[in-house]
């Protein structure tokens, strides 16, 4: 059966638009889209993408994808959007799918340790199960990312 990846996306990421910008390299969510697409068809993965302003969505998504998918990649918002995020029910619902040996990975676009993104909470997971974290890499994380949750799908 073939493998699947699961790809979140949470507030923010429609005002990435198509401009330009330092934090964001003139990235669009079309752009990280087709990047991933190409990137899961050349490995023989599955990919479901999705992207939602509603963070209460995107917990749901997490607990149904948890389930429908293999693996998770989630980026749960843009610096300029993080404050809409609730950042102790998202912690939460990723340590509960970690515990679980759900196989996910956080990305960001920038280094939210960076000093341009002072505003952005902190990662306060708790450590444990199968999570991986990657800042800082723009689309590239993305693509890292897909790339080691294909080669620990295959190691199964």
């Amino acid at each position: 059966m073939q493998k699947s990846i699961l790809v979140i996306n949470g507030p923010g990421f429609t005002d990435l638009g198509g401009q330009v910008s330092d934090l964001h390299e003139g990235v669009t969510l079309a752009a990280i889209r087709s990047a991933c697409q190409a990137l899961c068809d050349d490995l023989g993965i599955k990919l479901d993408f999705r992207q939602t302003e509603d963070s209460q969505e995107m917990l749901g998504w997490l607990a149904k994808g948890s389930k429908q998918a293999d693996a998770l990649v989630v980026n749960p918002a843009t610096a300029a959007r993080a404050e809409v995020v609730d950042f102790d029910a998202y912690c939460e619902a990723i340590y509960q799918l970690a515990q679980a040996q759900q196989a996910i990975i956080e990305v960001h676009l920038s280094n939210i340790y960076g000093s341009h993104d002072a505003q952005f909470p902190r990662p306060h997971h708790k450590p444990g199960g199968a999570m991986g974290f990657i800042a800082g890499l723009g689309v590239d994380g993305y693509l890292l990312a897909i790339r080691s949750l294909a080669e620990k799908l295959q190691s199964k």
